[in-house]
């Protein structure tokens, strides 16, 4: 949530830069604004926003991704030991009948 607020922030940024830099240094920078008094801030704008923690917006982004490749790495693992156990089950039940015989 906190990474899409700011996403279009980048390019705003660098087309003002590629801008200035093609109007070259002949042009006169613009006049400042005349200063306007501020206003008092009202009781719900002093009030800080929410402070987002940056782990918190990285195990929300992740986890599924993560749980998703944590699951299928499980899955893989355990099909494939008893896979292994049972092909090793029915060699040595091979190679009992044929020593006994």
């Amino acid at each position: 949530m906190f990474a899409q607020r700011f996403r279009g922030a980048r390019p705003l940024l660098n087309s003002l830069r590629h801008q200035s830099q093609v109007r070259g240094q002949d042009h006169p920078k613009p006049p400042p604004l005349p200063s306007q008094p501020t206003p008092a801030p009202s009781k719900k704008e002093s009030e800080p926003e929410e402070k987002y923690n940056p782990h918190t917006v990285f195990y929300r982004k992740y986890s599924v991704a993560y749980f998703k490749v944590l699951g299928i790495t499980m899955a893989t693992y355990y099909s494939l030991q008893y896979l292994w156990e049972f092909l090793e089950s029915q060699e040595t039940e091979t190679s009992h009948k044929t020593t006994q015989a």
